[in-house]
């Protein structure tokens, strides 16, 4: 699992994706980024047809996990966030991308966002970690 920097990387939501011009909005003041793990289920296949050694592998499937983005929680910055937290959503309109600079690194739709809020401290930054439970990969054209 990686984790990446929030002053290399950052994270934007889209909820209503598939318009023609959507709707981009950053997430701000963030510290790391823990990205999906993607698992694909596959199957060796022998082809009747063909002269090849071995199989061919074919994918069945695949398993995305959730995305984690920690923030320095400040609830005035994050309120918009707070606003979609246990919200039901659908998979084909809301968009989530990872981006390096200004190159999409990666995109998701995704169905539901969840709040982990950190320890609280006296002299430590307050850290939230916002949880974005992905449907599936995007393809980039």
């Amino acid at each position: 699992m990686s984790i990446l920097s929030g002053r290399t990387f950052s994270v934007e939501y889209s909820v209503n994706a598939n318009e023609q011009s959507p709707t981009w909005t950053a997430v701000p003041q963030v510290e790391s980024i823990t990205p999906p793990e993607i698992s694909y289920d596959t199957e060796t296949v022998d082809l009747l047809d063909s002269s090849e050694k071995y199989g061919v592998k074919v994918v069945l499937g695949s398993t995305v996990g959730d995305l984690s983005v920690t923030v320095s929680y400040d609830p005035s910055v994050h309120n918009s966030l707070d606003a979609l937290v246990g919200e039901e959503m659908s998979e084909t309109t809301h968009h989530v991308r990872i981006k390096k600079g200004t190159s999409v690194i990666q995109e998701f739709t995704w169905v539901g966002l969840s709040r982990r809020v950190q320890e609280i401290s006296k002299r430590a930054v307050l850290r939230c970690e916002y949880i974005f439970h992905v449907g599936r990969p995007v393809a980039q054209t």
